[in-house]
């Protein structure tokens, strides 16, 4: 297979996906951000960050640029922001930089819950009718993008949904496509196998330098991630041992 169906999105490259996206840009903002975008045919995300006066400046720049991130993501059509206050404003100007068509609602300059779920689903609209417009193109496979994520292992996962995945992994990389192993703690204990695939010495050096850097900071922190499996959704799930 050389090609594939997907959305072009100008600056930010090709989706698979479609989503318009409600995002809020605080924790308190969740509940509002979850009210508009219900039974609109728009989806969310949540999430706990709630600034406070302690937060380091580099924590700060780390939340925007996430942010930023989900917005700005090929499979997301058009985003609307929720906000809390007017001073969380400029991060609307920093995602419209990256191409993506968004619009924000403020709760407090709303009126509160009422009149930011009003306002928010009419600002909303807009944004659903522009991503019905937008049609799936011929892309090449070297286009397309695989995000990873572990989503609990059970007695089957080590013999067939993750050799499954491996063997689409390989063909994708083969025909110049990325996948991207979502979590640093999904790979440790698996660092030599990785390095051992590694394009050159120095990238098998950094496979080990960041898998093994994280490590050292749970266990600063008194953890021990390898200590900690099988977690009781895994034994549910059939998986006796680690080794399992």
């Amino acid at each position: 297979m050389d090609e594939i169906l997907l959305y072009r999105r100008a600056m930010r490259g090709w989706g698979a996906r479609n989503h318009v996206l409600v995002l809020p840009l605080v924790a308190s903002a969740s509940g509002v951000a979850r009210a508009i975008a219900r039974g609109m045919g728009a989806t969310w995300v949540e999430h706990d960050y709630e600034p406070t006066s302690h937060d380091l400046p580099q924590n700060r720049e780390r939340i925007a640029r996430t942010l930023v991130g989900f917005s700005a993501n090929p499979n997301v059509a058009a985003v609307l922001l929720v906000a809390d206050t007017p001073d969380r404003a400029p991060l609307l100007d920093a995602i419209r930089a990256t191409g993506q068509r968004a619009d924000l609602v403020i709760v407090a300059e709303a009126g509160g819950l009422r009149g930011a779920i009003e306002q928010g689903r009419a600002r909303l609209g807009p944004l659903l009718t522009a991503a019905a417009g937008c049609t799936r193109e011929r892309a090449p496979v070297s286009a397309l993008m695989l995000g990873t994520e572990c989503g609990g292992s059970d007695a089957l996962s080590g013999i067939t949904a993750n050799p499954a995945l491996g063997a689409a992994s390989d063909l994708l990389v083969d025909a110049g496509g990325a996948v991207i192993l979502a979590e640093t703690t999904e790979l440790i204990g698996a660092e030599h196998l990785l390095a051992r695939r590694a394009t050159s010495p120095t990238v098998a050096d950094d496979i080990y330098r960041i898998i093994h850097r994280y490590e050292d900071v749970v266990r600063a922190h008194g953890e021990d991630i390898r200590g900690a499996n099988p977690a009781p959704g895994n034994i549910e799930g059939g998986l006796t041992t680690i080794e399992e």
